[in-house]
């Protein structure tokens, strides 16, 4: 049986990673996949993704979704539930910290599921407080535009510092999220090719009162995506 090895997924569907076994040509039009097995697929690169309701492979199935963040922003995740960060690798609670029922670092993830009337469905960092977490299902990549969105909980981005890994060591620092929209273009920072697992988001000490002092986290999704084996 053939085997889609990994598909890297953007605005578009302009990219795709490529592996032993199978290749891809791409002309103005569309992104032709071909298999060891000889099957060939195609996909239309005219068509933007967020119209790409669903495609399938021998591998599985990758359906594009759009999400609307607590800021009122749209953001089309073209992995759809696969995009969002799975797994906890480390929560550090800052100082002060949050009360209990905010302080449970799996809220954040998965897609985003907070609502105004229910507490405990996001995750609150603390003052200085930091939270990783890291995508098992799908590699966080570069790509045109935006390519990784913070959900956080509230109406304002509470500041915070957002570093990126592909082993969990060695960290990379993309700079500051605040204020109404929390979508990131890690372009300026990376090299082509380069692919990441981990995600940190440290609190930034600016907002440090009440129940939930520090950045409140619900989700974190991979906007520019490369699915994994």
């Amino acid at each position: 049986m053939t085997k889609l090895v990994s598909l890297v997924f953007g605005a578009g569907l302009l990219l795709a990673g490529l592996a032993s076994g199978w290749a891809a040509e791409q002309n103005r039009k569309a992104l032709i996949i071909t298999y060891s097995d000889g099957k060939r697929q195609t996909v239309n690169l005219e068509q933007p993704s967020c119209s790409i309701s669903q495609m399938e492979f021998q591998a599985g199935t990758v359906q594009g979704q759009t999400y609307t963040d607590e800021q009122g922003n749209k953001v089309t995740v073209a992995c759809g539930a696969l995009a969002f960060a799975d797994r906890v690798a480390q929560y550090k609670v800052g100082n002060p910290a949050p009360a209990a029922v905010f302080a449970n670092p799996r809220a954040a993830l998965g897609e985003p599921d907070y609502h105004p009337a229910m507490e405990g469905e996001g995750v609150t960092l603390g003052c200085g407080g930091s939270l990783t977490l890291e995508f098992t299902r799908v590699s966080l990549v570069d790509i045109d535009g935006p390519d990784l969105h913070v959900f956080e909980v509230g109406p304002a981005v509470e500041p915070m510092r957002l570093e990126i890994s592909k082993d969990g060591i060695t960290w990379i620092d993309v700079g500051r999220i605040s204020g109404g929209k929390a979508a990131v273009d890690i372009r300026r920072v990376v090299s082509p090719g380069d692919q990441f697992r981990y995600v940190r988001l440290t609190d930034l000490k600016e907002a440090c009162g009440g129940r939930s002092p520090g950045a409140d986290i619900d989700a974190v999704a991979a906007i520019g995506c490369a699915v994994a084996p």
